[in-house]
């Protein structure tokens, strides 16, 4: 009678002991059930002395990263809050000559990346951020680019002031 309670005791003991190490096995719902977005497509330069960026959208997305590269692969900097698809990017650029010394006469290119993050939880339970993109074309850099900025508009005299 020993045995069997003994038996029976130690079958509950291992029936347990396996539940138990399957509920603490880490299991990865996210990675088998998220679709992962496909990489924004023509990453461009905007045409002229800009130094804007722009790429198509990508379905499902809640921001974009954007990362600029010298031509040596070397990384400079990123924008990581982009929700429009296009960004001008003389601050970064600015930025990574303070960081990188002078870029003038040196090619920039950028990769961006479609980012899928918790603020949406429909849209995180269901994707992953995408790779980073195939990288623009180069844009030799030139000396401070400057945006262009759009004209005044309701310039009008103030009535008892004169010009000088």
């Amino acid at each position: 009678m020993k045995r069997i309670v003994k038996a029976k005791f130690l079958s509950i003991l291992s029936i347990l002991f396996l539940s138990l190490s399957i509920l603490l096995i880490p299991i990865n719902v996210f990675a088998e059930t998220r679709t992962k977005l496909p990489a924004p497509t023509n990453v461009r330069w905007v045409d002229g002395q800009t130094a804007t960026l722009t790429w198509n959208a990508v379905e499902h997305t809640s921001r974009y990263i954007v990362w600029l590269y010298k031509d040596d692969g070397t990384y400079i900097g990123c924008e990581n809050n982009v929700i429009t698809t296009s960004i001008d990017l003389v601050p970064e650029i600015c930025q990574a000559e303070n960081t990188y010394g002078s870029l003038n006469g040196q090619s920039i290119y950028a990769t961006v990346q479609a980012y899928v993050d918790s603020t949406n939880e429909e849209e995180y339970l269901r994707y992953m951020s995408s790779d980073q993109s195939s990288p623009s074309t180069a844009k030799t850099y030139s000396g401070i680019v400057r945006t262009k900025l759009p004209a005044p508009t309701n310039v009008r005299w103030v009535d008892g002031q004169t010009a000088t």
